[in-house]
């Protein structure tokens, strides 16, 4: 029974096959005890055990069984054995004559005997030693309960403190946020000229191309900077939405990292298997499909590879990103989604893929990886097809 669950009834369980010696112990414990526990008795060691499984029904406790040595049938240390094993905390005496030692020092040495009483006993022995039995047992428990409290109060306590430490974080990161967003929006403006420089050679495709992509990226910069924001104040951000061709998403994500340099020194594999129709924020899915890619190209050597795959079941699109990096440690398995936890040093912020949870999550999708040590890893998107009907 668990330490936190209220007891219902204390019994003392006496053996004896003398009905007049046992009586009489019934009596002398009941005559001390029965304000604390009930007392009750049997004949055998058989009868014993039968009685102590009915009595130790709900939440009724057995605390301590007083038991004959020199019995027919079983003797009393072999009872005391099979209660040890089953009820390894029952406090447990054996009454035996002199010629009963070597019975009382087994018990002790195999079936936990707490205390023998050679026969005949002196009545106020017999209860002083019973009480500081009762006390001991109850100190011990008392303690079990208070030690199974403080575990608790200590888990609450770490919770609360890891939760305040994040709070503190997130409020540090939205105050830098904030000022940080004004000043990008304010340096990102010079971006605009970008127009000017298409419309002083309208018939330049490549610079048409040039500057779509130079202002799409602006765009995925701000809209970045306010996701951050808004975890930052740990709120749920509504994307809008449109149809569109997963692939074509994939794609134009795929283009962007042609332009880093990292990302050049490895080989970037795409496996389109499928393109499936998907309802999607299409920056946002940008966002994330580039921050796994630039994960998986921290964690691969030069010339490795990483290959993006999309493909369709009846229910999802899926998109998976994988490399032959290094792999996620173990003991990291469940951090990666923490935020601000990070494996990269001053290099990272422990935000990237928090917030690709966030976004995959507010498009009713999951994302979970695979990982082997020196092997690779292999990150996982599903996205609801029928979001698209």
């Amino acid at each position: 029974m668990k330490a936190t669950e209220k007891i219902e009834h204390r019994y003392i369980v006496c053996v004896d096959d003398d009905r007049a010696l046992l009586d009489g112990l019934i009596q002398q414990l009941e005559s001390a005890f029965s304000h604390t526990h009930e007392i009750e008795g049997a004949e055998s060691a058989r009868e014993a055990l039968e009685l102590i499984g009915e009595l130790s029904q709900g939440n009724n406790v057995i605390e301590m069984v007083i038991s004959d040595q020199v019995m027919p049938g079983m003797k009393g240390d072999e009872l005391l054995a099979i209660l040890h094993q089953q009820y390894p905390d029952m406090v447990t005496v054996m009454l035996t004559g002199q010629g009963g030692l070597d019975s009382a020092i087994r018990a002790i040495n195999y079936a936990g005997l707490s205390k023998y009483l050679v026969k005949p006993w002196n009545d106020d022995d017999l209860r002083i030693t019973i009480r500081d039995l009762l006390e001991k047992y109850r100190l011990e428990h008392e303690n079990i309960r208070l030690f199974e409290e403080l575990k608790v109060a200590y888990q609450q306590l770490k919770e609360a403190q890891d939760q305040l430490i994040h709070s503190e974080k997130l409020a540090v990161v939205g105050t830098l946020t904030a000022g940080i967003a004004h000043e990008i929006r304010n340096q990102l403006t010079i971006l605009g000229y970008a127009e000017v420089i298409k419309m002083a050679v309208p018939d330049n495709q490549q610079v048409a191309q040039y500057v779509k992509n130079i202002l799409d990226t602006r765009n995925r910069i701000l809209s970045i900077v306010e996701e951050i924001r808004q975890f930052a104040r740990n709120q749920e951000q509504e994307y809008e939405k449109s149809v569109l061709p997963l692939t074509e998403v994939i794609n134009t994500a795929l283009n962007i990292m042609q332009y880093d340099t990292d990302a050049k020194k490895r080989s970037i594999v795409k496996e389109f298997q499928a393109s499936p129709v998907v309802l999607l924020n299409r920056d946002k899915i940008i966002q994330v499909i580039i921050n796994l890619i630039r994960n998986a190209v921290q964690a691969t050597e030069a010339h490795g590879t990483i290959t993006v795959t999309v493909s369709e079941n009846q229910n999802h699109a899926c998109i998976e990103v994988s490399d032959d990096g290094c792999g996620i440690a173990p003991e990291h398995a469940e951090k990666i989604w923490t935020p601000f936890f990070t494996t990269k040093g001053e290099q990272g912020t422990g935000l990237g893929l928090e917030i690709c949870k966030r976004i995959i999550e507010g498009h009713n999708g999951q994302i979970f990886y695979q990982s082997e040590v020196g092997k690779g890893t292999k990150f996982i998107i599903e996205l609801p097809i029928e979001q698209t009907m």
